[in-house]
Order: C-alpha cells, then sequence, then structure tokens
C-alpha cells in the first residue's frame, strides 16, 4: 500500500490561502508541515485530516516590545489514517520563547516522529544558519538526530537547512537517500522566499528534502514553487519490506 505525502514549509501565516488551496488540491494522505501557528493545525486539517501531531520549536512574533501576540509555531504532521506513537525531542534545546521574524535569527530545532498506517515517518524543521553555513550546533544537532533514527526504517521530510552537498548533507547519504530528483536546483521558492523578492531566484539552495531508508520508498516525487517560501515536496511513499 502507497500513501501520499506532501512536507512543506509554510511560513506562518503568511500563505495559509495558498497552502489551503494547495492541500485540497493535492488530497494527500499524509501533510508534513513546518512553521506552522498552533492555532492554525486544526484550520488547516478542516476536518479532512483527523489525526493530528504537533511539536513545537519556537514562538512567532513581529517585534517583542509591540505586544504583538506570541503564537506557538513548529512542526505538524496532519494524517487521514490514525497516528500511532508519536514522538517530539527538541534534542536538548527548549523551545524559544520569542523569534523575531524582522530579522535573522535562529529557532530550537524539532524532530516530530509518527506511525500512521504502518508507515515511520519523521519531520523536521532543523536548525537554521546564515547563507546555508555550517554550524557547530547543526553539527551537534544533527548527530543527536542521527543516533535517534539510525536503526529505523523510515521517511524522513522537511526543512533540514542543510543545503544539499555540504558536509552534513553528505553525512545524512551516509543513512538516508535523497530523493530529491538531481534536475532540482534549489527547494527555496524563485519568487516567495525573501531572499528571492528584489531578485528573482537569487538564492538557490535544496534545503527541503524526502529522505528515505533502504525499506521504503518515495516515488513520483514532485517539487512545486508558488505555495509559499519553501517549494512543496509531494510524493508517494510505501513499504519494500
Amino acid at each position: 500500500m502507497s500513501f501520499k505525502l506532501v512536507s512543506l514549509n509554510i511560513e506562518g501565516k503568511k500563505h495559509l490561502k495558498e497552502v489551503g488551496e494547495f492541500l485540497a488540491k493535492t488530497d494527500a494522505d499524509i501533510v508534513c508541515l513546518m512553521e506552522v501557528c498552533k492555532e492554525d493545525v486544526l484550520i488547516i486539517a478542516q476536518g479532512k485530516y483527523p489525526f493530528v501531531v504537533f511539536g513545537q520549536n519556537d514562538v512567532l512574533g513581529n517585534n517583542k516590545s509591540s505586544g504583538d501576540s506570541m503564537l506557538p509555531t513548529g512542526v505538524a504532521i496532519l494524517s487521514k489514517q490514525v497516528i500511532h506513537e508519536s514522538d517530539k525531542d527538541n534534542f536538548g534545546d527548549k523551545p524559544r520563547t520569542f523569534i523575531d521574524r524582522s530579522g535573522k535569527t535562529s529557532h530550537a530545532p524539532v524532530l516530530l516522529t509518527a506511525k500512521v498506517g504502518g508507515l515511520y515517518i519523521g519531520t523536521t524543521h532543523f536548525t537554521w544558519t546564515h547563507d546555508g553555513s555550517v554550524s557547530e550546533a547543526q553539527r551537534k544537532h544533527l548527530a543527536l538526530l542521527l543516533d535517534k533514527v539510525k536503526d529505523k526504517e523510515m521517511i524522513l521530510c522537511g526543512d533540514f537547512n542543510i543545503p544539499r552537498g555540504n558536509e552534513l548533507y553528505k553525512k545524512l547519504c551516509e543513512y538516508f537517500k535523497d530523493n530529491i530528483p538531481k534536475k532540482i536546483k534549489s527547494t527555496l521558492d524563485p519568487v516567495l522566499h525573501y531572499a528571492n523578492k528584489e531578485e528573482v531566484g537569487r538564492l538557490k539552495y535544496v534545503v527541503d528534502y524526502l529522505w528515505s531508508t533502504k525499506g521504503y520508498s518515495a516515488s513520483n516525487v514532485q517539487v512545486i514553487s508558488g505555495v509559499s517560501d519553501h517549494c512543496a515536496l509531494v510524493c508517494e511513499v510505501s513499504m519494500l519490506i
């Protein structure tokens, strides 16, 4: 049995209309979201995805001194089928109490895992660095992530903030297969990503992934722009063993 899966960083509340329309059109069985406000998860699910788990990794705001509402934000797995054995791991870093989205900062990473229809699914919004560089925090967090999942057969998707080809990408490739087609040069939206708004397609990185272990297949992979600041990833996932 195969399931259609979507993985998408939705950039908070900026593209909720487009995200809703995209999910309705795509009609996936499992949806993995990053940068989703907790209060929006059930609205996005719209009764179509009765089973939901959420893992917080920051609090969304615009200006700490302005009194703007502070919104718990993180990753979520939405499913048409029952979710079993869900777990959340922030790798020892507590979710940030405030993230100023008007400036460049980071967030506590989070890994959310669940069993859906016999499939083991993981999704993450991983540690951010400036301009795709590698940090010691990323090295530390990746070691913790790999230690947690190294003995599991699974699909692991999300926004990794790790450009294809760097040292941490190569480390992931020791455990997983990268299912993003080689012809894809970026998973950052060429227009909607903040770095591309003045010059279309200026910043090009593959940082969003659909990883699979040997016992899993991720086929018919699509990378779709025009939904959020990151491209949506769509594929069919199934177990091989």
